[in-house]
């Protein structure tokens, strides 16, 4: 698998020896012209933990997802790879066929729950195991408002991203009044909401937060 990135080319190649799941993430600088590129393949490395409520109930059917770090070569600094686990009945999760001797964050969806975005987790080629746990707190905020132009009037069909626009939180499409509302969140807590690229912060239980949707500069 190949994806460009701005001047680099990022090779993922994935195999399998004697029944063992081999893998390699390479970050390659094809502005230089090098080819013959060797790219040594590793035993695969894998994430495996929990996630629960604050009272330490498992959470079933929830979505885990790893961003792997990639630096400066996309505008958040990470990549969505592989395909997202979900939860079991015991709450706990596995994301197998990660590339090694990377770093991993995971992101953590749940129906009413708040979203979350994990610290750094380093991989190597063993399992983390149980001790990794993600605590998921109930969600039943919602944040609304409208889009409007320079003029006042209500922008239709625009798209409201919650937190980065890289790798939103969630997105809302607005109505035909320029109205959207983002929920599953936090009462009380801050957000951050993008248009185009324009961010603004609102906290959760805000009916009336109002953005403006700005034409591109030339």
């Amino acid at each position: 698998q190949l994806e460009r990135q701005g001047p680099t080319l990022i090779l993922m190649v994935q195999g399998e020896l004697a029944g063992k799941p081999l893998s390699c993430a390479r970050f390659i600088d094809y502005v230089t012209g090098k080819e013959n590129i060797t790219v040594r393949l590793w035993q695969s490395g894998s994430i495996t933990g929990r996630v629960l409520s604050p009272q330490a109930v498992p959470l079933d059917g929830a979505q885990v997802s790893a961003l792997m770090d990639v630096g400066g070569l996309t505008c958040h600094g990470t990549m969505l790879v592989g395909e997202p686990a979900v939860t079991d009945t015991t709450g706990q999760f596995t994301l197998r066929d990660l590339y090694p001797d990377t770093r991993y964050r995971l992101r953590v969806t749940c129906p009413r729950r708040e979203r979350k975005l994990t610290d750094w987790i380093a991989v190597g080629s063993r399992e983390l195991g149980d001790r990794l746990q993600v605590v998921l707190r109930d969600a039943p905020g919602s944040v609304a408002g409208r889009v409007v132009d320079g003029k006042g009037s209500p922008v239709a069909n625009s798209r409201v991203i919650l937190g980065h626009p890289c790798i939103p939180d969630a997105v809302a499409v607005t109505d035909a009044e320029g109205k959207f509302r983002i929920e599953d969140l936090v009462p009380g807590e801050e957000v951050t909401l993008c248009i185009g690229w324009n961010f603004q912060k609102a906290k959760v239980g805000t009916e009336d937060v109002v953005l403006v949707a700005r034409d591109r500069q030339p």
